[in-house]
């Protein structure tokens, strides 16, 4: 049974399928020829050929009678879409049934009305073609025609008799089917022998409303002119008009308006028809219905107006047209909400920031006594929240529950919202509870799908700034209690930790003054995860930390005073200004509260001597030139370091060198002076002689330079410099007598020794500029790669 080619396209083979009704193997038999491939995986199953051959056989046996008759149809099907009169004729006289239809139910008469082929249709007809016949949408061969535009076959088919008031499955008629679709030659026909203009569909729309709702114009004018009722309202109390501007067709509203429709009918749901277009957006229609007296102020049932309606959808354009014409910004609807609430509540931030910047009450309240910014955190639009918040909405008011913006988002889970909150005012955050005395952690820990990681860090961001960590609710419940019993370790921990001291005040809240002020990003501690301890000194604790799903460098730097302060808030400017790929980078730093610290790029590779210790000394000069250039950066800048040392060079994971730590760091016109931080200089060991003499007042540029120096006999020789015997006080006294005592390393030629003797320098004025010691730094690498490559190569020459 040679099946190749026999289905001309996809909807024949579908149409077979499914009037087979075969078995997974007889469908796929029929459905698809045998390819070689199909053959091969017969053969190599378990199957013997044979057995699949009888198998074909009985099925082909059984069906064959069918399928012919069913490409006979499939074949008229085509021919009918096609027009192709002659090969219809020829499949007739052959037997085939003139009434086979396809998978959507559509007979040979219907497609060849669908596809305007009136010989075809002609013939069909007088060959005994249903002329009733329905798809499976209920849909006549004349409502196809009339739908197409094809008047010729329309003609016909009325004047063989015709059902003209056919309805369809949702009660459409001839005449809607052609209004609809624009067919103003089939709907003038139609109108003329009689149709019914007034029928209603299921839906209750007339032919009017179905012509004005797809902004047939020319159709809408021919039926108004022919008496067609202009006011006809369907199921759902909507006109003519309603459905035209809903749907922004202009001409249509311009015509009916002039044509006397009433601009201020009311559907069931009280929506007048300059709602509908502002509700949809269409300015062009709400500035006419404007202009010829609609009323701006109309309400629906639910006391929503027009401006309202465009608000919540967010129809700018509208809205501004609303407001400039003078539409009440402040009406309520019969829940108390504003239209600025509307907007906020559905996320309409371009409509907020106009109304806003167009004097709307952000304060306003709804009958529940919600104002804006609860709604916006209600409904978890965190831009609409920190836009309010940042122009001066109230973050801690109160609804008539006593629940603020925060609840409203702890309750509804919105975790980006919550997390800004707090971080915009984490001692009201820490303090506020709803009216069952639950503290924002326990409504948190209360919320089924919350997981430990999402409010972990917040937890400890409320729990540092006063939150009551035992505090239970009216039901008894704490947020001890609630850890315990869901399994979050790390918060019950929290938890014990914060309920077993005191709280801690805060030192320092002051904001950057006008001189310092903060040119970084702000990371608040809830938005971080600390991990292992890395160091600690004096100036705070150094941790390696999570952030923003990246592994970072976290340094919490102790504040004492507004001082101390300035000099935080210097340091961070200054790495934050300063963007090189040998200086390590910085993300931001929390300066509003306590414990402050900075966020920077995580070094994988550790400290330089640590990675030179993997990587031998092959490499150091390439090094100490990468350090080279990130100094040099700052110099270009106008930046100093101030604390260059060795801890303060670090390799990142694809091995370059970068600075870091920029403890001193500052602008020559700051003010950060070495006296006054004589008792934090320290590792002295790197530090210039006039460090230790006092005899200026700043670091400077020649101070880093003497600091680099220093770190290059570290880098070379693997030790601290002057070697691990001397004190710091010793040190320091031979640093004032400018006596020189570190000696050139074995391992350095001596034109490296030479550089190294200028830049350490005990006379600040002889030491070189950056620019300088780049330059022979960039020929000693330049030599230690030559060098490298020598030895991995002995054979690259040959001597003569």
């Amino acid at each position: 049974m040679e099946q190749t080619g026999r289905y001309k396209d996809s909807e024949q083979a579908l149409d077979v399928a499914l009037r087979l009704g075969a078995s997974g193997q007889g469908l796929t038999d029929v459905s698809h020829p045998i390819s070689p491939a199909r053959s091969t995986s017969a053969v190599d199953s378990e199957v013997p050929y044979f057995q699949f051959g009888l198998q074909q056989e009985m099925v082909d046996t059984e069906s064959s009678e069918l399928v012919n008759a069913l490409d006979q149809g499939n074949d008229l099907i085509n021919a009918a879409k096609e027009g192709d009169i002659e090969k219809i004729k020829s499949l007739a006289r052959d037997g085939a049934d003139v009434e086979a239809n396809c998978w959507m139910g559509k007979t040979v008469l219907v497609w060849a009305a669908c596809c305007g082929h009136l010989d075809v249709v002609r013939y069909l007809v007088q060959h005994g073609g249903n002329r009733e016949a329905k798809d499976n949408k209920g849909m006549t061969v004349l409502m196809w025609a009339a739908r197409h535009g094809h008047l010729g076959v329309v003609c016909f088919l009325v004047e063989h008799g015709c059902n003209r008031e056919a309805k369809d499955n949702k009660g459409k008629t001839v005449l809607m089917w052609s209004a609809r679709h624009g067919q103003l030659g089939v709907v003038v026909y139609l109108v003329q022998h009689g149709c019914n203009r007034e029928a209603k569909d299921d839906e209750g729309k007339t032919v009017l409303i179905w012509s004005a709702c797809y902004g047939h114009l020319d159709v809408v004018v021919y039926l108004v002119q022919h008496g067609s009722n202009r006011e006809a309202k369907d199921n759902k109390g909507m006109t003519v008009l309603m459905w035209a501007a809903r749907h922004g067709h202009l001409g249509v509203v311009r015509f009916l308006v002039e044509h006397g429709c009433n601009r201020e009918a009311k559907d069931d749901e009280g929506k007048a028809v300059l709602i509908w277009a502002a509700c949809y957006g269409h300015l062009d229609v709400v500035v006419y219905l404007v202009q010829h007296g609609s009323n701006r102020e109309a309400k629906d049932n639910k006391g929503m107006t027009v401006l309202m309606w465009a608000a919540r959808h967010g129809h700018l354009g509208v809205v501004c047209f609303l407001v400039e014409h003078g539409c009440n910004r402040e009406a309520k609807d019969n829940k108390g909400k504003t239209v600025l609430m509307w907007s906020a509540c559905c996320g309409q931030l371009d409509v907020v920031v106009y109304l806003v910047q167009h004097g709307s009450n952000r304060e306003a309240k709804d009958n529940k006594g919600m104002t804006v910014l609860i709604w916006a955190a209600c409904c978890g639009h965190f831009e609409m929240v920190s836009y309010l918040a940042e122009r001066g909405a109230k973050k801690y008011a109160k609804d008539q529950n006593d629940n603020t913006a925060l609840i409203w988002a702890v309750n509804h889970g919105h975790l980006e919202v919550v997390q800004y909150l707090v971080q915009q005012d984490p001692k009201n955050a820490a303090a506020t509870l709803d009216n069952n005395q639950s503290t924002a952690l326990v409504l948190l820990l209360l919320r089924d799908k919350i997981k430990e990681d999402d409010i972990c860090s917040l937890a400890k961001e409320l729990l540092e700034h006063g939150m009551p960590p035992l505090k239970s609710n009216k039901g008894g419940k704490s947020a001890k209690s609630i850890a315990r019993v869901r399994g979050f370790h790390h918060i019950k921990a929290l938890v014990d930790e914060y309920g077993s001291k005191p709280a801690r005040p805060t030192i320092f809240r002051g904001e950057p003054d006008t001189k310092e002020s903060a040119r970084y990003r702000y990371i608040p501690s809830s938005a971080v995860s600390r991990n292992q301890i890395l160091a600690t000194g004096s100036f705070g604790k150094v941790y390696r930390a999570w952030w923003s799903n990246s592994d970072v460098v976290l340094k919490e730097i102790v504040i004492r005073s507004d001082a101390d302060m300035k000099r935080f808030r210097r340091e961070a400017n200054v790495w934050s200004d300063n963007k090189h790929p040998n200086i390590v980078h910085f993300y931001g730093a929390n300066d509003r509260h306590e414990p402050y610290f900075i966020i920077s790029e995580y070094a994988s590779n550790g400290e330089l001597l640590e990675y030179l210790g993997k990587e031998g000394r092959g490499i150091v000069w390439r090094k100490i030139l990468e350090v080279a250039a990130g100094l040099n950066h700052l110099h270009d800048n106008g930046a100093v370091h101030g604390d260059l040392k060795g801890d303060n060079i670090v390799v990142s994971s694809n091995g370059t060198a970068m600075l870091t730590d920029f403890g001193l760091s500052f602008h020559p016109s700051g003010s950060s002076s070495i006296q006054e931080r004589k008792s934090t200089l320290g590792a002295m060991q790197w530090r210039a002689p006039e460090y230790a003499t006092m005899t200026v007042t700043d670091p400077s540029f020649e101070s880093d330079v003497y600091s680099l120096g220093m770190c290059i006999i570290e880098a070379v020789t693997g030790a601290i410099p002057w070697g691990g015997g001397w004190r710091t006080v010793e040190i320091r006294e031979k640093l004032r007598t400018m006596e020189r005592v570190v000696e050139k390393p074995g391992a350095m030629a001596d034109d490296e020794w030479q550089l190294v003797e200028k830049m350490t320098s005990p006379q600040r004025q002889e030491r070189p500029e950056m620019h300088e010691v780049l330059a022979s730094l960039e020929k000693f690498a330049a030599r230690e790669k030559d060098e490298q490559r020598r030895k991995a190569c002995p054979y690259s020459s040959t001597d003569s």
